[in-house]
């Protein structure tokens, strides 16, 4: 990772002459030059810089998406002609490559920034955004609500964000580090990490990404007004940016932003400040060899892999060599006894630990009524491999005579912790049992479940690493 440090005084006179030089030169080469819309058209393809960043570009699992992504390729489709993605290093990286002509637009969740306009054409707004100072909650520390009220700790930003920009236009004479190579989820790890007091980034992505940092929050705005654009190099030639306002006026181009803009907002986050921390830790630090194997044996047996994985978390935290006092290990916890049932010869061997514990969960269902839809038989088959299925029995009987549904998990669960109740176990078949505890276990099942392909998403666009708590 790269630091600079802006100094204050001499830059801004070293970026005016760069301006300048650089928009003498566009007008001299623009000259002579077919409309940019023909360019492209008798090319065969948009180019497109981008930034493998959660609201630009993303490559998971070998198939790329994402919100800029999905956005340039409908709009190429609009124009007939295919698409070519450049994925920029950083910020600065996005505008070289529209400077050295290697990219007709920069698509890269980037916010309009009035200092950019001398060099670069911003295109029409399709997101509003707001420029934010966040920094990390700690015991003792009042939030400030202005730059008056900060008077210690540092400030950082991505070199060449529209935030920096803002930042300085504000605040010339501020002391701010300027990262480069990094995105903004890297800004938001080095504030958990306490390597930094401070950070600017856009709303847009702030919020929605705030519940996965629950230890982060908005100090104040610096920017009220910062919507997110796309860009091209100033020209005299406007064929280009009314082709794009032309489409972004189109109903259907409208509904697709509003659907973008729906798919690119996470399920929010159930888990508090230390589970959260936990889970990112596991993940960072255990899951990725792992995915593969809960794939494959969701596959085997017909079940989403990400239920699978959260019970591997919820057993073992994803840890191959754990072990209880019982004498269960591996990532699924297994006896030996079942091991040998489901023909499972190293229990610490995680690709047949996660296989024999995913076959053994589905025969676990085979104990409750068919009938039952998923997920809820899975739910229930969960509930009574924790608790035995004789409790669980009990309990939906208690469900049913309370007027309630037995087949529905949510009703169930409301019914199990009874059973720890004397009275009330001693009328039941199989008497008294710790029935908090299922409840406890398919919860926590269903939020893991919930969160692990959101979080597996986020980690694979990040440079830095979770530290442990102190």
């Amino acid at each position: 990772m790269f630091i600079l440090r802006q100094a204050p005084r001499l830059r801004p006179y070293i970026y005016t002459a760069g301006i300048l030089f650089l928009a003498v030169w566009i007008v001299l080469t623009s000259a002579n030059r077919k409309p940019l819309i023909e360019q492209i058209t008798d090319r065969g393809y948009l180019r497109v810089v981008s930034l493998a960043a959660p609201l630009s570009t993303l490559d998971i699992d070998q198939t790329r998406t994402g919100f800029e992504y999905q956005l340039a390729t409908n709009f190429a489709d609009h124009l007939g002609v295919g698409i070519e993605f450049i994925i920029a290093e950083d910020h600065q990286h996005v505008f070289q490559a529209l400077r050295d002509r290697r990219a007709d637009i920069a698509a890269a969740n980037l916010h309009l920034t009035p200092s950019r306009e001398s060099i670069y054409q911003p295109h029409p707004s399709y997101r509003d955004s707001r420029t934010l100072v966040i920094y990390r909650k700690t015991q003792g520390f009042k939030r400030p609500k202005s730059f008056a009220d900060i008077k210690e700790g540092n400030i950082i930003a991505l070199d060449g964000s529209a935030e920096a920009a803002q930042l300085l236009s504000i605040k010339p004479d501020i002391e701010v580090d300027l990262l480069e190579e990094l995105n903004h989820l890297d800004l938001m790890t080095l504030l958990q990490n306490r390597e930094a007091t401070f950070a600017v980034v856009p709303s847009d992505l702030f919020s929605r990404v705030k519940s996965y940092h629950p230890e982060l929050a908005k100090a104040f705005e610096i920017q009220s007004d910062a919507p997110a654009v796309w860009y091209s190099l100033k020209s005299e030639d406007q064929t280009l940016n009314r082709a794009v306002s032309d489409w972004l006026e189109k109903p259907e181009s409208k509904r697709l932003i509003e659907q973008l803009n729906r798919d690119s907002t996470p399920p929010k986050n159930p888990l508090n400040f230390v589970e959260t921390h936990a889970f990112r830790m596991a993940l960072e630090e255990r899951y990725k060899p792992l995915n593969p194997y809960f794939v494959e044996a969701g596959e085997l047996v017909g079940l989403d892999h990400h239920i699978l994985a959260a019970v591997g978390y919820q057993e073992s935290h994803w840890d191959e060599d754990a072990v209880s006092s019982t004498g269960v290990r591996g990532i699924m916890m297994l006896t030996q006894a079942t091991a040998e049932e489901m023909g499972v010869e190293e229990r610490t061997d995680p690709r047949e630990s996660i296989i024999g514990g995913a076959k053994y969960l589905r025969k676990m269902e085979e104990k409750v009524p068919d009938r039952i839809p998923e997920p809820e038989r899975l739910w229930l088959a969960m509930a009574g491999y924790n608790v035995g299925f004789g409790h669980l029995e009990d309990a939906r009987i208690l469900t049913q005579r309370g007027g309630k549904n037995a087949d529905r998990w949510e009703d169930v669960a409301q019914f199990l912790p009874l059973l720890e109740d004397p009275e009330i176990a001693a009328k039941t078949r199989h008497g008294e049992a710790r029935g908090s505890e299922p409840v406890t276990y398919v919860n926590n099942i269903q939020k893991y479940t919930q969160i692990i392909e959101p979080f597996r998403r986020l980690n694979q666009n990040r440079s830095i690493k979770l530290k442990p708590l102190d």
